[in-house]
């Protein structure tokens, strides 16, 4: 078998041909939103740190993020943040693209869920801002 700098022929075969492949590779957009419970009313946060691009070219990395709520709104950066007003079933999209120009996406659907409602169990005619008066008699 041939051998190449220590390497067989077929392993350099491969390795050219996975480095031909990482050099057209499109990023994989990838995130995260939190609080895991999607409701209408309350701040979400949307997170792409995790996606991942091609270091072909050399030093090749992610340099805009693109996102649309499926409610209309958009956004760009890394991390961002978005409130749904209502519930319902939403189409998220993320675009990645990296410093070689390459870009992709990702969508997928989030359902928001109704806002939770708080019950105001105190009423107007009691006053709970201070605990009742301790009394005590003593008896001899």
């Amino acid at each position: 078998m041939t051998t190449f700098r220590n390497l067989t022929f077929s392993k350099f075969l491969l390795a050219s041909f996975t480095a031909l492949a990482l050099t057209g590779c499109l990023p994989v957009p990838i995130y995260d939103v939190t609080p895991s419970t999607a409701r209408a009313g309350t701040e979400l946060t949307f997170d792409a740190s995790g996606s991942v691009v091609s270091n072909m070219p050399e030093g090749n990395v992610a340099v805009g993020w693109s996102w649309s709520f499926g409610d209309g709104s958009t956004a760009k950066g890394e991390t961002v943040t978005h409130t749904y007003d209502k519930a319902g079933i939403y189409t998220i999209k993320l675009t990645v693209t990296d410093s070689a120009g390459r870009e992709a996406s990702v969508e997928d659907q989030l359902e928001v869920k109704e806002a939770l409602v708080i019950v105001d169990t105190t009423s107007d005619d009691e006053d709970t801002s201070s605990p009742p008066p301790i009394t005590s008699t003593t008896t001899q």
